[in-house]
C-alpha cells in the first residue's frame, strides 16, 4: 500500500490464469478495507475507486470480465488510471503517459512563441525551463528501457524548445544547440533520474520501500572481500525478459555500478548532481 495525502494506492500480485479467483480474493480485500474504513469513522468512496489491472499477456484481461462486485457496487476497470500526475495503461507502455507530456508542452511551446518577440533569451529559457522541461523530466524515471520509438515524442519536445531558446529554424542542426545550452538528451535524463535516485538509496535518504529493492555488495557475507564491495556496488540480476529489466531493481544497480567511482563517492546530491551531468554530458555528446 502506498500513501499519499488523502489518495491511497493498493497493489496486489495474482495469478491471473484464474481470474474468478483472482477477482474473489480482491473483493475480499476491498471488504476488508471497507470494514477498516467503518472502524474509524470512514467512508470508501467506491464511485472515486478505480481499477486495473497490469497484464502482460498477449489477451490481457478485458475491461468487462475485469470488474468487481462489491455489495451493491461495482467497480469496473480502467485501461488507463492516474496516479500523481502519471498515466498509468494495463500494458505499461507508457504511450498515454508520454501523448500527455507532449500535448502539454507543446502547448507551452505556443504560448511561449505569442510572447517570444517580447522577452530576450534568458526570459525564454525561464519559460521553457519551468513550463516544459519540468514536465519533460517529471517522473521520467519510469520510462527506463523504453524502446527509442516510444521516446521519440519526447526528444521532438525537446529539440522545438531547443528551436525555440535560440530562434533556429525547422532545419537547423539541433545538436550544436544542445551542446550549446548544455541539455541533456532524453535517454541521459532517464538515466540521471536513476542514478540519483540509487544516491538517495546509497545514502540512505531514500522512503524504506525504494530502498528495499536493491541490496549493497557489502550486505552479501561472500563478497564482502570483492573489488564490488569496495567500489560500493549494488547487487545486479537479470530479468529473462527485456520488460522485466525496466524494473528499478534491475535498473538502479545496472546504472548505478556503470558509474566511475568517484562520482559515486560524491559528499551530498549537489556535488552528485553536477558531478553525474558532466559525465553524462560527455558520454553522450563526444
Amino acid at each position: 500500500i502506498h500513501l499519499y495525502a488523502d489518495d491511497t494506492q493498493l497493489y496486489i500480485q495474482l495469478a491471473t490464469q484464474d481470474i474468478y479467483l483472482a477477482k474473489t480474493k480482491l473483493a475480499n480485500c476491498f471488504v476488508e478495507i471497507q470494514k477498516w474504513c467503518s472502524a474509524m469513522r470512514l467512508k470508501l468512496n467506491t464511485s472515486k475507486t478505480e481499477l486495473i489491472w497490469f497484464d502482460r499477456r498477449p489477451q490481457p484481461i478485458s475491461m468487462s470480465s475485469g470488474s468487481i462486485n462489491i455489495g451493491d457496487c461495482t467497480i469496473s476497470s480502467s485501461n488507463v488510471v492516474r496516479d500523481l500526475g502519471v498515466y498509468l495503461d494495463s500494458g505499461l507502455s507508457m504511450t498515454h503517459h508520454i501523448s500527455a507530456i507532449t500535448r502539454a508542452c507543446y502547448f507551452h511551446l505556443r504560448r511561449i512563441r505569442q510572447v517570444k518577440r517580447c522577452l530576450n533569451e534568458q526570459c525564454i529559457r525561464t519559460l521553457v525551463q519551468a513550463f516544459v522541461i519540468s514536465r519533460v523530466d517529471y517522473c521520467n524515471s519510469v520510462l527506463t528501457g523504453l524502446p527509442s520509438s516510444s521516446l521519440n515524442p519526447l526528444t521532438s519536445v525537446l529539440h522545438a524548445a531547443a528551436r525555440l531558446v535560440k530562434d533556429l529554424g525547422p532545419r537547423d542542426h539541433i545538436t550544436p544547440t544542445l551542446r550549446q545550452l548544455h541539455w541533456l538528451p532524453i535517454p541521459a535524463r532517464i538515466n540521471f533520474k536513476i542514478c540519483l535516485l540509487m544516491f538517495n538509496v546509497f545514502t540512505g535518504s531514500s522512503p524504506s520501500y525504494l530502498s528495499s529493492l536493491v541490496s549493497p555488495c557489502s550486505s552479501l557475507p561472500a563478497r564482502r572481500r570483492l573489488r564490488s564491495t569496495s567500489r560500493d556496488d549494488f547487487v545486479s540480476v537479470r530479468s529473462r525478459l527485456q520488460f522485466g529489466n525496466r524494473a528499478f531493481a534491475i535498473s538502479g544497480p545496472t546504472y548505478w555500478n556503470s558509474l566511475p567511482v568517484h562520482i559515486r563517492q560524491s559528499k551530498d546530491a549537489t556535488q552528485f548532481k553536477t558531478k553525474l551531468k558532466t559525465y553524462l554530458f560527455s558520454k553522450f555528446f563526444d
